[in-house]
């Protein structure tokens, strides 16, 4: 790796994400992020938005294609679990089942017609499956994606290490070695380097391979997983910044960035409040027409 003491490499094109208003309906947050939200690291771009799970709106074609001609210029992409029906499924790359399997082919047809650059998801739990088991759960997946599916690995709990799969340093390393694409979220390793230590060689080496698809940025205290912005403090004293640049300077072909770092969240009541409203002035229109 690259002497980090010298001249930072510039960083790199940042895009939004849903997950930075947490329950706000698609539509609305994509909109209020089209205002160029800015964190310590510039202005994000909107010629990519992932749309993450903390969203409530159900994705559809229909929704979907809204969002394709209110925003043309933007690529969208899914992430996680998503809802496609409504209610919130934990269903993740762990839980990959013939039980589960209409999930991921759901996700699938919905990325196909966006023309999505790749899906994402996350590990999950390690009661759910092994490390082997995970990795042929996402070969599986991949299958049904015309496009990259793109494992997220995870973070050790406070009370217990092991709850999920891929929260060490050798489980990243495992990740990198298996093949696979990937998506690293620093704020992930963040809480990695909590429990065991701060390695930046092995950030600079996760972030230069070329099956890193994606990089998730936002900001914790290294204990949870608390999605903060990154402010000119934090972007200034964050110890991976160094080597996350020079991975991305040694490489040939970038991975998308997008934040992740929450600035709103909406109470689930005021979502409810506004069906409420919407089924009372529906039902007052079809009273009127009859």
């Amino acid at each position: 790796m690259a002497n980090l003491a010298t001249v930072m490499p510039m960083t790199p094109t940042i895009h939004p994400t849903t997950a930075q208003l947490a329950n706000y309906p698609v539509l609305e947050a994509c909109r209020r992020l089209a205002q160029e939200h800015q964190e310590a690291f510039g202005p994000t771009s909107m010629d990519y938005l992932q749309l993450c799970p903390q969203t409530p709106s159900v994705m559809t074609e229909t929704l979907l294609e809204e969002l394709q001609t209110e925003f043309p210029h933007t690529r969208f992409q899914l992430h996680a679990n998503v809802r496609v029906q409504p209610g919130l499924l934990i269903f993740d790359a762990s839980s990959y089942s013939a039980s589960t399997h209409w999930y991921f082919e759901r996700l699938a047809e919905l990325s196909k017609f966006l023309n999505a650059p790749a899906y994402s998801l996350h590990s999950g739990r390690r009661k759910n499956c092994s490390m082997n088991q995970l990795f042929r759960n996402v070969e599986a997946i991949q299958t049904l994606f015309e496009m990259p599916v793109v494992l997220e690995g995870m973070y050790p709990t406070q009370n217990d290490h092991q709850v999920w799969l891929v929260s060490s340093w050798k489980e990243y390393q495992m990740v990198m070695s298996s093949g696979l694409f990937y998506a690293i979220d620093l704020s992930h390793l963040n809480i990695v380097a909590s429990t065991e230590g701060e390695r930046p060689e092995q950030v600079y080496e996760l972030i230069r391979h070329p099956n890193c698809l994606e990089v998730h940025l936002s900001h914790n205290n290294g204990k949870h997983d608390r999605h903060r912005p990154i402010n000119d403090t934090i972007w200034n004293n964050l110890w991976w910044k160094a080597p996350w640049l020079e991975g991305l300077k040694a490489r040939q072909k970038q991975p998308l960035h997008f934040t992740e770092g929450l600035y709103q969240t909406r109470s689930h009541r005021h979502n409810l409040s506004t069906t409420s409203q919407r089924k009372h002035h529906v039902q007052r229109s079809r009273t009127t027409q009859l």
